[in-house]
């Protein structure tokens, strides 16, 4: 008889079950880091909402650009009303919650996993199991409204495109990046994968508050801190002060609301796409194609520790064929800014 050889690490990592989600599951202990990355927007947005009756500026910066993440397309206000929603059920105590401990974010709290787990049956097509769930644990509010927000959620793009086991905690692991596969280029925000998304608007943040003091130093730990990104703030700003001091011409980098991309973004997600594969001569040729040869150096010094970071992101990083020029003629089709008319997200 052949000897069965059993690899009890890779049983540790494997999916959590939620089919039948007793209160003895609901208690087991789940990392925060071992969700994927949209499960991980989701619950980042009433953890950085807190209880409180109404968010600080820089809470506020965080909270949109999370939702600009989770939605930038067409249904942006339909997924952000649901996303609300959930939040304002995470933020109202159950009888799962431990008042006598203060919650560490590390770990996801008890109702975090309930909602996880009627999200996984609601992706899954078992709707009447989810409602049953939810008439059993949520008292504050209507069961309806929330498997409406539900469905709404498991059907906005995020988490669609994510796969059937996007709410399911598992052992996250670098996603690797190719070296040879291009992919096309884009245009609009929406059609970025959610990695990319992440980056640009993490961008595009750190650019928007650069010049208010009070909160600029702490809207991208903030954001990294919630997303289990701790070293995004790095990321970001290594890349940001080379481009800022010594890329040709001014920086575009647009607004948040901006649905539509710049060439010099484009070249940023280029450099953190390139990056994350790790190929030394990839990230030279590609750095070196708009900065000087000396942020080039400080650059690659700086690259292990930023693939390090780019692979906690969970998703992959795609490489395009960026159409510069299409890039730079549709800056002049830039409407007024929109921002300040945008549905918010739980402010």
């Amino acid at each position: 008889m052949n000897q069965v050889i059993i690899p009890l690490e890779q049983l540790k990592c494997s999916t959590r079950s939620f089919t039948k989600p007793t209160e003895q599951t609901i208690s087991k202990k789940t990392r925060f880091s071992d969700l994927s990355l949209p499960a991980r927007l989701l619950l980042a947005v009433p953890r950085v909402r807190g209880q409180k009756n109404t968010a600080q500026l820089a809470e506020r910066y965080v909270l949109d650009t999370l939702g600009r993440v989770i939605d930038a397309g067409p249904e942006r206000s339909q997924t952000i009303e649901a996303v609300n929603l959930l939040a304002e059920v995470l933020n109202t105590p159950t009888r799962f919650d431990d008042d006598s401990k203060q919650p560490d974010q590390q770990w996801l709290s008890a109702t975090e996993n309930v909602v996880l787990c009627v999200l996984c049956k609601v992706s899954s097509g078992q709707t009447e199991q989810a409602k049953q769930l939810v008439q059993h644990w949520l008292t504050n509010f209507s069961s309806d409204d929330f498997i409406t927000a539900a469905n709404a959620l498991c059907d906005s793009s995020c988490f669609k495109r994510s796969g059937p086991h996007v709410f399911t905690p598992s052992c996250a692991g670098a996603v690797p990046s190719s070296t040879t596969i291009k992919h096309r280029s884009v245009t609009q925000t929406n059609q970025l994968s959610l990695g990319e998304s992440l980056l640009l608007n993490a961008i595009r943040l750190r650019m928007r508050t650069l010049n208010y003091t009070r909160i600029n130093t702490r809207v991208l730990p903030l954001m990294g801190k919630s997303l289990a990104l701790p070293k995004l703030e790095a990321l970001v700003d290594a890349h940001l002060v080379e481009a800022l001091q010594y890329s040709a011409g001014s920086l575009n980098i647009r607004c948040l609301c901006c649905s539509t991309l710049s060439s010099d973004e484009a070249r940023l997600l280029t450099a953190f796409a390139v990056i994350s594969t790790g190929n030394i001569h990839e990230i030279r040729t590609q750095l070196s194609s708009w900065l000087p040869i000396e942020s080039v150096k400080r650059l690659q010094h700086r690259a292990p520790e930023a693939k390090t970071t780019l692979q906690q992101l969970g998703s992959s990083l795609p490489q395009r064929n960026w159409d510069f020029p299409e890039l730079d003629a549709q800056t002049s089709l830039i409407g007024d800014c929109q921002h300040v008319s945008e549905i918010p997200i739980f402010h």
